[in-house]
C-alpha cells in the first residue's frame, strides 16, 4: 500500500504516493491533525484509493469512484476514528474497493 498526505508537516501528492507498512499508516492516522483542509489517503496495488479529512475528532472517508478509467464522482462518509484504522487495515489487507465503500457506508456526494 502506498499513502499521499497533506498537512503542516508532510506533503506527499496524491499522484505520487510512497509505500508504508500498516502499522506506519495507524501511527499516521493517531497523529493526523485535522483542520478541514488536510488529508491523508491511501492507494492499494490496483490503484484504488481512499482518502479522509475532518475537522477536530469529526473524519470523513471519500472515495473516488471510476467509470470506464476515467473519474466519474466520489462517495463520502462521516466515520470516526476507530472506524477509519478499521477502514484502512481491511484495504491495506486486499479488500476491494466496492467493499469498503460498503463497509463505510459512503454515499455519492450530493
Amino acid at each position: 500500500m502506498r499513502y499521499f498526505i497533506n498537512n503542516e508537516n508532510e506533503d506527499i501528492p496524491g499522484d505520487n504516493p510512497i509505500g508504508i507498512e500498516l502499522s506506519d499508516a495507524l501511527e499516521k492516522i493517531d497523529m493526523f491533525v485535522m483542520n478541514g483542509e488536510n488529508f491523508i489517503g491511501f492507494e492499494n496495488e490496483g490503484g484504488d484509493s481512499i482518502q479522509f479529512s475532518g475537522i477536530d475528532d469529526e473524519w470523513v472517508i471519500d472515495i473516488p469512484t471510476f467509470k470506464d478509467g476515467d473519474y466519474n464522482d466520489s462517495k463520502e462518509a462521516d466515520v470516526d476514528i476507530l472506524h477509519v484504522k478499521d477502514i484502512v487495515t481491511c484495504f491495506f489487507n486486499g479488500m476491494p474497493i466496492d467493499d469498503v465503500i460498503l463497509k463505510s457506508d459512503a454515499k455519492y456526494k450530493k
